[in-house]
């Protein structure tokens, strides 16, 4: 991690200046982007935060990954517990002039996973079945099969806006809070998707299906998280 939080200048601001807090892994990540009507969005997005939009235009991503050796700064990590997939749901917001995504839904798919990450965190996880492969992922909410296309050489403008975020919105017991995080830069890949099968009833309230227009694979970032500070 001191060779991670040495490298900042890829960062759009500074790291806190006091310790963090936990440690974390997501790997082996699919992202896949759609447009979304801003007033739809605006109904699943709280007070005090402004949603971030890139050519006029408001994205969710659905994020697919494997949370892998998740722990407080001073503990191990527990493999039974801290190794889980994920399923997220997040749109692009800001707060005092920082970027970030906020959740409009994540699953887990373990079941005590699932319980200690919403307790400790109080973000809205929710214990959901599914089954992450090389070649695909199946599930209730989501089915999808993909492929890993050539490395991403030179990020545009959108891929950089898309996923060089280094925090994390959430509203709990009305006090919007940021989490602050640090990784290393991104290291894309194009991704192919087929057979995608989408049943989130959320995503249901839409005018009108997602279509999702923008693909990334990414094999992963080792993260270390602040705890969190009140919006003002």
């Amino acid at each position: 991690m001191k060779k991670i939080l040495a490298q900042t200048a890829h960062r759009p601001w500074a790291m806190p200046t006091h310790p963090w807090l936990y440690y974390q892994e997501w790997n082996h990540l699919v992202f896949m982007h759609a447009r979304v009507p801003v007033d739809w969005l605006k109904e699943h997005v709280p007070a005090g935060l402004t949603i971030d939009t890139f050519d006029g235009s408001a994205w969710i991503s659905i994020v697919v990954f494997r949370m892998q050796r998740i722990r407080p700064r001073f503990l191990p990590p527990v493999s039974a517990l801290s190794d889980f997939g994920e399923i997220n749901i997040r749109t692009y917001v800001t707060a005092g002039g920082k970027e970030g995504v906020y959740f409009l839904s994540m699953e887990a798919n373990k079941k005590l996973s699932c319980y200690l990450a919403r307790t400790i965190s109080g973000l809205p996880y929710q214990y959901q079945p599914f089954v992450y492969t090389d070649q695909k992922l199946t599930g209730q909410l989501i089915s999808f099969n993909y492929e890993i296309k050539e490395p991403i050489l030179h990020k545009s403008a959108f891929d950089l806006w898309l996923t060089e975020r280094y925090c994390l919105y959430y509203h709990y017991r009305n006090t919007m809070l940021r989490y602050n995080l640090h990784h290393l830069e991104w290291a894309l890949s194009a991704a192919s998707i087929t057979d995608l099968q989408l049943h989130y009833p959320l995503l249901d309230s839409l005018p009108k299906p997602i279509v999702p227009e923008a693909f990334h694979f990414s094999p992963g970032v080792r993260v270390a998280a602040w705890s969190p500070e009140k919006v003002i």
